[in-house]
């Protein structure tokens, strides 16, 4: 069977959007990293227009809740600065939601994971 993964995806400006993470860039990317590494992608959860300094997304809400729920493997993200700006925030996701729950987080473009 296949690891699958949910990925999240957002960006906060604009600017931003045109400039390097755009969206779709951020899905090629993922999609592009599953493939290449022969998983598969359970769904993408996008937050639009979102800044990473807060919890408040829709897209990460549900995507914590479908985790807690056990509806994928693990969590795959461009880079990690698009989860959260706030390192705090970081390790309750992490810890606190996806290893308490025996799911892995990967970064497409930093070289770490919480694979065991």
């Amino acid at each position: 069977m296949l690891m699958q993964y949910a990925s999240y995806i957002r960006v906060s400006t604009e600017e931003q959007a045109e400039k390097g993470t755009s969206i779709a860039y951020q899905r090629e990317s993922i999609e592009g990293w599953l493939k290449a590494l022969g998983f598969s992608l359970f769904e993408h959860y996008i937050d639009d227009g979102y800044s990473g300094r807060h919890m408040n997304r829709p897209a990460l809400r549900r995507l914590l809740q479908d985790a807690e729920r056990g509806l994928f493997q693990g969590v795959v993200v461009y880079k990690t600065d698009r989860l959260s700006r706030n390192i705090k925030d970081i390790v309750r996701i992490v810890l606190g939601v996806l290893d308490s729950h025996r799911l892995v987080f990967r970064s497409v473009t930093e070289p770490y994971d919480t694979q065991r």
